[in-house]
This record gives structure tokens, sequence and C-alpha cells, in this order.
């Protein structure tokens, strides 16, 4: 004869009359195990053992949030083909017109010959509606014309959702 679980207690025949009692499970019982039985009580039932197939929970992706089409990100400085001393410590600042939702962020990124690499992560304005990073020149890897560099809106993942111009800054030695 089976048992089946009641908020803890499994039902069980009694070995006197065949009634069923509730005994409590241990943490080490599993069902079907001899237990020590309570005493008698009013509940008298008798199921059959009924299996039940379970899937594991899944997860769901969230999906990527729409850019409008307008909403892009306006580089305002440094200008292009602009000129630093190689020991400055350079500003670039740029708006972005939407607030950033949960997981986005705004990227600063130069781009080499070798690809790109992340100068910085803003996850909200820093400067009033606008963002600002200040990266010190000789962070950047000098290349033979000029640095280039851009900024995208990207996943925490660094998926990328929009992404800006490129521009150019020069380097001299002071």
């Amino acid at each position: 004869m089976g048992s089946i679980n009641l908020l803890n207690y499994y039902l069980r025949p009694t070995a006197a009359d065949g009634a069923t009692a509730a005994a409590p499970l241990a943490a080490t019982q599993a069902p079907g195990n001899t237990a020590t039985q309570l005493p008698q009580t009013a509940v008298s039932t008798t199921t059959a053992a009924t299996a039940v197939a379970t899937t594991p929970p899944t997860t769901t992706p969230l999906p990527t949030p729409t850019i409008p089409a307008t909403a892009t990100i306006s580089l305002l400085g440094p200008p292009d083909n602009a000129v630093f001393v190689s020991d400055a410590t350079i500003s670039f600042y740029w708006q972005w017109p939407l607030p950033l939702l949960e997981g986005q962020q705004l990227s600063l990124y130069q781009l080499t010959e070798t690809g790109e690499t992340l100068l910085g992560s803003l996850l909200e304005a820093n400067v009033g509606q606008g963002y600002n990073v200040r990266v010190p020149a000789q962070l950047l890897a000098e290349t033979a014309v000029s640095i280039q560099w851009y900024v995208k809106l990207e996943t925490a993942n660094q998926d990328t959702l929009s992404s800006s111009e490129i521009r150019h800054i020069n380097l001299i030695t002071p």
C-alpha cells in the first residue's frame, strides 16, 4: 500500500486494523520505510502511489530593448582631431537622450589595429544629462596617425545596442 505526503505527514496503514494513521517523516526516513506510529486518528483512507513527472524550470531570456532610431549618442568632446599633450588627462564627454535601463551602460572605447580597448563605463549620467569619463593620456595606446575613440550603449554582457561616430585625437610630447 502506498503513502501520500500531507504537509510533511505520511498516511500509512497501522499494523492493527489497516486504518490509516499520520506519522511525521524523519529527515532521513524515506516514504515506505517503517516508522513509529502515532495514535490512530479519525482520518482513514487508502491511496495508490501515483508517479508525477516533473521537468526542471527553465529561464526565459529577457528581450533586448528596442532603441528608437532617433536616439543617438552625441559626442560633445573632445572635438575630432583635437591635440593633447601626452601627459595630460583627457575628458571625454557625450549625451544620450534616454535614461539607461537596468543592465545597460554607456562605455568609452579606444579603437586600435588590434581591436577595441575599454576605457570606462557609466551606468548613469554624471554631468547633468551628460556623461563624462576622464582618462590619463598615458593609458591610451598610441597609433601611427591618431587615436580613435567612440562610445557604445551596451548591455552588461557587452552586447552592442547602439554606437556613436568615431573621432580622432592626437598626442604630442611636451
